[in-house]
């Protein structure tokens, strides 16, 4: 439709309608805060918020005109507060709808058209892992990898996550071949089926040919010799 969807952190969403060189206010009651914007394989436009908002859904007819919007309210478990801090919005091969906050993984349910945390019952893996959902991508082979503030976790489907069906990567300070942090918030597959990682303490990568992370330390010598808090990646 040559136009452009836009969040802000204090003045909601907009559309930038690149022919006309305009923007237009699109009204979603408590979305000031805007951290996340997703376009699902349908079409439909998913807003994250966080404060007064959490999740909402833009639905678009065939001349992208909007037709409707649903809001969502995201539940913690075991708390009274609602809409907890969102870092993604993703579809799986399933065509699945996920959000991952800083209070743990949700689901879309379809039957009901509600999100529904997958809480974490075994307070172990709870504790081991932490309650932030920060990253996600699926590889070649179809598995899910998942940044947690706990480290990597690696599974067939998200779901499993729950059911503490997963494999977990982990950094180990006396181990160079581990990742290098736990806080995972960015996660990219490149074309060579590399998978690129932006953590908290610089940027890294893991080899599944090597079964192994490989800390990339060029990226620092551009910013003073620092690690680098890595917060995304794009493909050129």
């Amino acid at each position: 439709f040559k136009r452009v969807w836009v969040g802000t952190k204090t003045k909601g969403v907009y559309l930038f309608f690149l022919e006309e060189n305009r923007f237009e206010k699109i009204p979603i009651k408590g979305f000031d805060y805007v951290k996340e914007i997703f376009e699902d394989k349908k079409g439909n436009i998913w807003v994250g918020s966080y404060e007064t908002g959490s999740v909402a859904k833009i639905t678009l007819d065939a001349s992208g005109t909007i037709v409707k919007m649903n809001n969502y309210t995201l539940s913690i478990p075991n708390s009274e507060e609602k809409n907890p801090y969102i870092n993604f919005i993703y579809e799986d091969a399933k065509s699945d709808i996920f959000v991952g906050t800083r209070q743990g993984l949700y689901k879309l349910d379809k039957p009901s058209n509600t999100f529904v945390n997958l809480y974490i019952t075994n307070s172990e893996i709870r504790d081991n892992l932490g309650p932030y959902f920060l990253s996600v991508a699926r590889a070649p082979d179809g598995k899910y990898w998942v940044g947690t503030i706990g480290g990597l976790l690696v599974c067939n489907q998200l779901e499993d996550i729950a059911k503490g069906n997963y494999k977990w990567y982990y950094s180990i300070l006396s181990d160079d071949k581990s990742i290098v942090d736990n806080l995972v918030s960015a996660l990219y597959f490149d074309a060579s089926g590399v998978l690129w990682i932006g953590t908290e303490d610089g940027l890294d990568k893991y080899d599944p040919y090597e079964n192994q992370f490989i800390l990339n330390k060029d990226i620092s010598r551009f910013i003073g010799n620092q690690a680098p808090r890595i917060r995304g990646f794009s493909k050129t």
